[in-house]
């Protein structure tokens, strides 16, 4: 019975190392995958911006009508930064699941304080951090700079079918309010769900 008991608790031990391991390979994967779908958006909307600037401009220069490929250039752009953005706000939602997991594990491994050890650092124990929402953080930081990406690809749509600056502005601003705060909404409700 006494062996049976010691085996079982090896197993468990190995299982909550290899668990953790994963888990931590796991996080930082999601926070690698944020960071290059942001680097590839990056480039993605330079190149949109001036693909249908440029379109704008030869049509302009040679008398031609070019509006719609710019736009057409301009609405694909738009619908795969705002589903990117989707991706990278469930991502992060992902990342912060696991980052709690990480810290659930450390909490209960450094609880005895074993060999002395008492945390001075105060590596993070918190099971109900980091925050889903923090806008301190890099990731929602990213989540800023896409919204208001596609807000410019609006803007330079707008630009493009001549639409006067006050509507150019207002509806940069709407897109961008309205990203950023469904963003912050969603993760906002995750910890809300985790609250409760």
């Amino acid at each position: 019975m006494g062996d049976n008991s010691i085996s079982n608790q090896d197993a468990s031990i190995r299982f909550m190392e290899n668990d953790f391991n994963q888990s931590y390979l796991q996080m930082r994967h999601y926070d690698t995958q944020i960071y290059n779908a942001f680097r590839f958006l990056f480039t993605l909307y330079v190149g949109l911006i001036g693909a249908s600037l440029s379109l704008f401009q030869i049509g302009i220069q040679k008398g031609i009508n070019l509006v719609m490929p710019g736009v057409a250039i301009l609405v694909v752009g738009l619908v795969i930064g705002i589903f990117m953005l989707a991706i990278i706000v469930r991502t992060r939602a992902y990342f912060v699941h696991i980052a709690r997991y990480i810290n659930e594990q450390r909490h209960l491994y450094l609880r005895n304080q074993p060999m002395g050890f008492n945390n001075k650092s105060r590596m993070y124990t918190d099971s109900m951090k980091p925050l889903y929402f923090d806008w301190r953080s890099s990731q929602f930081g990213y989540i800023i700079i896409i919204s208001l990406f596609n807000s410019v690809l609006v803007g330079v749509l707008f630009y493009i079918i001549a639409v006067g600056l006050g509507y150019i502005v207002v509806a940069t601003s709407i897109v961008l309010v309205v990203e950023i705060l469904v963003a912050r909404g969603y993760l906002i409700s995750k910890d809300k769900q985790y609250r409760d």
